[in-house]
């Protein structure tokens, strides 16, 4: 069995068992893409994308959309099936077409700027002189004013302004300092962003004609291991009709990163691999645990972060020892990573002090044979926190 942590920002990581071949998540942007094709991986038995942060669904889509990587299944997040499938499904009702352009994102994006922007203008820009001055103070202004008029500013223009400072707002909690009354409008126009992401991802889905399952979070079952795989904390589900408000609320009150798919790669005479992604594991009892065989893999729960120290000992209880594990980091610039990954015996990072590069492990018969990088023995790093 080959592991390899692939040298993008964010998680992606390529499985390479007796049987099959299977990426879990993709990075952030296309960068994945020139990896893989300098790897020769033309096919993918199995593509999953744990959550629909940038720096693992971005490399997703970008699979999806060349013709250059075949992909036989994919599973993904509930969430993104239930929030695009919600958007077409409403807009289909709201227009009373027969038939909709999916082909055609930018006209879906044009309906709902007519839907549900007619006012936009007028809500943003009608805070008074006092809230005005106060709202300026905050660092990171966003200066709506300089878009000017919305309902003629090309889509192109507004979208990458907005994509750069509102939707970073919204991802990060950041919204508190917004005025109350204008957080409804600043919420819809990121949720035009949002729709843009996740209709564009339905589209390339059904041109890519792979086979697709969403996995909802918590919705537990015993199944039996598909391509060596079992998720931890999700199932399989069917997507629900919802009403256009439900859906709205559902992309905001997600709790993204919490509600990360987890699962475990486990198969005879190879390691078991535990794929994390950038869950805090909390949805593990105290008195339950995750089994893991000696030499095991696990991917480093939200790059490492500090935020997700506790973790460790999730890990820990479903293991005989965690000396007997491999953590293995990809590297994220914005995560700080805490001191239970850095002190990992058994520790690898896709950026390690000013080196960028591949981590691959290679096994025979449970054994690690070879590692590239080797072990880290930093007694310091740069973003440890």
């Amino acid at each position: 069995m080959k592991f390899t942590a692939l040298n993008v920002n964010g998680d992606s990581f390529l499985l390479e068992s007796s049987q099959h071949k299977i990426l879990v998540d993709g990075g952030q942007g296309k960068k994945v893409l020139e990896i893989l094709t300098a790897k020769g991986v033309d096919k993918l038995d199995l593509l999953v994308c744990t959550h629909y942060d940038s720096d693992h669904l971005g490399g997703v889509k970008a699979i999806l959309q060349t013709k250059d990587i075949k992909v036989d299944e994919i599973w993904l997040p509930e969430i993104i099936g239930l929030v695009s499938k919600n958007i077409v499904d409403n807009i289909h009702t709201s227009l009373k077409e027969k038939t909709f352009p999916l082909e055609s994102t930018h006209n879906l994006l044009g309906t709902l700027h007519k839907m549900d922007f007619d006012n936009l203008e007028e809500d943003l820009l009608s805070t008074n002189t006092a809230k005005e001055n106060k709202f300026r103070e905050q660092e990171n202004i966003i200066e709506i004013e300089e878009m000017g008029d919305f309902k003629t500013t090309p889509y192109e223009v507004w979208a990458e302004y907005l994509e750069d400072n509102l939707y970073h707002y919204y991802r990060y909690g950041l919204h508190r300092t917004f005025f109350e009354e204008d957080v409804q409008a600043h919420l819809k126009f990121s949720l035009l962003l949002q729709s843009k992401s996740y209709t564009e991802l339905l589209y390339l889905l059904k041109t890519k004609g792979c086979n697709v399952l969403w996995y909802k979070y918590g919705e537990t079952r015993k199944l039996t291991p598909k391509y060596g795989i079992i998720p931890i904390n999700s199932a399989p589900v069917k997507i629900t009709k919802l009403s256009f408000d439900k859906m709205f609320k559902l992309m905001y009150l997600s709790k993204i990163n919490r509600e990360s798919l987890v699962f475990k790669f486990s198969e005879e005479n190879s390691p078991d691999v535990l794929f994390t992604a950038d869950s805090d594991l909390k949805f593990v009892s105290s008195n339950n645990s995750i089994s893991l065989r000696s030499n095991s893999i696990v991917t480093a729960p939200h790059h490492g972060s500090k935020n997700n120290d506790d973790a460790y000992s999730v890990i820990n209880r479903g293991s005989t020892n965690l000396n007997d594990l491999y953590f293995v980091r990809g590297h994220n610039y914005l995560v700080t990573m805490g001191q239970n990954f850095f002190k990992q015996k058994n520790k690898f990072c896709t950026k390690c002090g000013v080196d960028s590069k591949n981590v691959i492990l290679e096994f025979k018969n449970n054994n690690l044979i070879k590692a590239t990088p080797s072990v880290c023995k930093n007694t310091s790093c740069p973003y440890l926190n």
